[in-house]
């Protein structure tokens, strides 16, 4: 009884996020359900007096002031365990809120270990070196970890980390765990590595189109963008259409640049998202729970040739292609939407907060569709940037580890996620009811692409050289020549998993 009074209180601490954002459960990280009507209208939930959904914590859950040590490494700088509670942001502000709760609930101590550096999680990067080091020296250095794809998925193919199903006191079934992820990423039916309102990374780096209401205004051939999805009709075929109603020579200097205008605005890897728009994989984990190689279809190739139709024209502008000077990125790109010299831009929502501060009108939108015969969107999250809980394979004590991980995951959902979707996303950046529809279809479905993680064929790198060389023609010979060394991966790696222990 004291423990459930114990969560009761907690609950009600962190319950003013939630009543602060309107009370909607926000459908990052696992529940889907959509906050807006057909019509476009934001609805307000109504406000109830009844608890949220609290994890099963057993009576004699506190540990007497142990420090949990919280592994951070990736190429992408986002740490959801470190704050100094000075309340810089709301983010920040959830985050300290949030360690708080749990730590004075379970008498623990969270440690965080911040090993972030752009570059670092390649594979046998600084998250895979040191999870290795502590695996070999079956040491217990780190409770969990917040791992970098590339490199945690050469964890989970070598056996260095659990199996986060059978980690007592963790249920993946439950809302504050990511679903797409948890159907993506099991293998063999195991699950070594997954996401959730624990973190804020997978959705930051999403991918998104942003699209300058400016530039569709001033043009009364163009679609309504927002319709078009309401209606049902956001497709490629539509899309290259809209994208070629826009395309300028500016300045009259007879060379398109970063001083003209374009229909799209994009770079190199955003073909990968093209492809898990239409649904298509790299790889995909099959109905026996194992992987298999699903590249070479028709939807596939078709797609890529659709984005190929304008990628490599005057209505679209390459910023990764353009200046191979990494630095001129950035620039380069904030100054060209925020001037309106492209309308849609194909980016990840990270980048949407560099234009919050700049007068230009902007709106959200998802990816298309392949055609209309597709029932849903795809929305890739960038393996690139992306992180990963995953809990080392030897631990002091694996019931505490999976207690104090399962309550950090849901008291995120009750902070965190909030904190992000209604106040970072909907309350300060997102200007208009239209996104926040917008975002519910893109958050509801991303894809989770096991060929990417795992490097597959090196088709991740293959696939975006072949459409800025506007070589797309060749993609079926250059998957036909890939596919056997890209199987004999795959059978590694399902062997692998197939194995009971290390």
């Amino acid at each position: 009884m004291k423990k459930l009074i114990c969560f009761i209180l907690m609950a009600v601490m962190l319950l003013p996020t939630v009543i602060a954002c309107g009370e909607k459960t926000p459908p990052v990280s696992g529940d889907t359900t959509p906050a807006v009507t057909d019509g476009g209208t934001v609805t307000e939930p109504t406000v109830t007096t009844e608890p949220p959904e609290m994890p099963d914590i057993p009576e004699d859950a506190y540990y007497d002031d142990y420090t949990f040590t919280v592994l951070v490494t990736g190429n992408f700088n986002n740490n959801d365990f470190q704050s100094d509670g000075l309340g810089t942001d709301v983010v920040s502000d959830a985050i300290y809120r949030k360690n708080s709760a749990v730590e004075a609930q379970l008498g623990i101590v969270i440690e965080n270990i911040d090993e972030i550096a752009f570059g670092s999680s390649g594979g046998s990067g600084t998250g895979f070196t040191k999870m290795k080091k502590a695996y070999d020296a079956a040491s217990f250095d780190y409770d969990i970890a917040m791992i970098g794809t590339y490199d945690v998925a050469n964890l989970a193919q070598s056996g260095y980390i659990a199996d986060i199903n059978e980690v007592p006191g963790i249920d993946t079934s439950r809302s504050w765990w990511d679903q797409m992820a948890n159907r993506d990423l099991t293998i063999n039916g195991k699950l070594l590595y997954t996401t959730g309102d624990i973190s804020l990374t997978d959705n930051i780096i999403t991918h998104c189109i942003m699209f300058n209401k400016g530039i569709l205004a001033s043009n009364s051939n163009l679609l309504d963008p927002y319709q078009l999805v309401r209606e049902d009709k956001w497709t490629y075929d539509v899309f290259v259409e809209e994208v070629k109603k826009i395309g300028e020579d500016v300045n009259g200097d007879d060379k398109m640049d970063t001083n003209d205008r374009y229909g799209l605005m994009t770079w190199s890897d955003a073909s990968l998202a093209v492809l898990n728009s239409s649904l298509s994989r790299i790889c995909t984990v099959n109905a026996d729970g194992q992987i298999e190689l699903t590249l070479n279809t028709q939807t596939a190739l078709g797609v890529l040739e659709k984005y190929s139709e304008i990628h490599n024209t005057d209505h679209c502008f390459n910023y990764q292609k353009f200046d191979k000077t990494t630095s001129s990125w950035d620039p380069n790109r904030i100054k060209m939407f925020d001037e309106d010299l492209a309308y849609y831009y194909m980016t990840t929502f990270n980048t949407v907060p560099k234009h919050r501060d700049k007068e230009t009108d902007f709106g959200i939108l998802p990816f298309p569709k392949f055609d209309a015969n597709q029932e849903t969107y795809g929305h890739l999250v960038s393996a690139y940037h992306c992180q990963f809980l995953c809990i080392p394979y030897f631990s002091e004590d694996i019931d505490r580890t999976g207690v104090v991980t399962e309550v950090l995951a849901w008291a995120s959902q009750s902070t965190l996620t909030p904190a992000y979707y209604e106040k970072t996303l909907v309350g300060s950046i997102i200007r208009d009811e239209e996104s926040a529809e917008m975002l519910d279809i893109i958050f509801g479905s991303r894809v989770f692409d096991v060929g990417a993680y795992y490097k597959i064929g090196s088709f991740t790198s293959n696939i975006p050289t072949l459409v800025s060389d506007n070589k797309i023609d060749t993609f079926a010979s250059s998957v036909e020549r890939a596919t056997r060394a890209a199987n004999i991966q795959i059978k590694q790696i399902n062997t692998q998993f197939s194995k009971t222990d290390k």
